[in-house]
């Protein structure tokens, strides 16, 4: 046994004994008898120990059918044993659905990795919103509320725009404007759209009867002062065949 466990056990026996005596005193006090006296009886002795399964608690019963309870003190850790040997696979568990989803609806981690922003969104109308609602408006575009607002999503500060997908129409272009991917905007009767570096067309200036015209007009123009060059050419060149026939005239005529 461990001397550890042999000094808490007669430690437990020496207090034992100690109150026995003083127990013996205090009786022998109130008799008054005097300090020495006749040889008393024997002393208690152990008459059976017992331990627990656990080996934590030692059991001490004496003569007189007293009983102590030890409570042992822990023994030294001993060295890791070898791993056991793996146990054969349980029962597949079970869980009911509807309950999982309840909790993982409570998760909003879980639902913005599964669920893409937006996807709950719903089409803005003019209303009332608290701070963290999300919206589509324009053509598919999706916003989230900053805080409690009652503005339009898009040029609001209350509204933060998720991704750059979806279209806005802003109407004639605006030079102080500040433009976002997907915007389109109309210049020069032209539709262009703004990607989020630069402008492309999206839809040239749309042909008229009116177009039409001023393209007619303009052909006519054109031909008209094709005839009037043709003229002044044709006057030049008529010019210069008078003055040719003159001046062959005039060398004939000396020779």
């Amino acid at each position: 046994m461990s001397p550890t466990y042999i000094a808490a056990i007669v430690d437990e026996v020496m207090k034992f004994c100690r109150d026995k005596f003083d127990a013996l005193d205090q009786r022998l006090d109130r008799l008054g008898l005097p300090e020495k006296g006749e040889k008393g009886d024997a002393g208690v002795g152990i008459k059976a120990l017992t331990q627990t399964d656990d080996l934590a608690r030692l059991g001490i019963e004496f003569d007189d059918g007293s009983e102590v309870e030890v409570l042992l003190p822990p023994g030294p850790k001993g060295e890791k044993g070898d791993p056991g040997p793996v146990g054969e696979p349980g029962a597949p568990g079970f869980a009911d659905p509807v309950a999982v989803a309840d909790i993982l609806q409570e998760r909003p981690a879980f639902l913005k990795a599964v669920q893409p922003e937006g996807q709950r969104a719903e089409k803005w109308v003019a209303s009332i919103y608290r701070a963290g609602s999300e919206v589509t408006h324009y053509m598919g575009r999706v916003y989230v509320a900053l805080k409690d607002t009652t503005e339009e999503p898009g040029d609001s500060d209350a509204w933060e725009r998720i991704g750059s997908g979806g279209w806005r129409h802003t109407g004639g272009y605006k030079n102080a404007r500040a433009y976002e991917a997907g915007d389109l905007y109309v210049k020069d009767g032209a539709t262009w759209i703004f990607d989020g570096e630069r402008p492309w067309l999206m839809a040239p200036k749309p042909y008229t009867d009116n177009d039409a015209d001023k393209a007619a007009r303009k052909a006519q123009d054109q031909v008209e002062m094709l005839r009037r060059e043709f003229l002044l050419v044709r006057n030049t060149v008529d010019n210069v065949e008078a003055m040719t026939r003159s001046l062959a005239e005039r060398l004939e005529g000396k020779l």
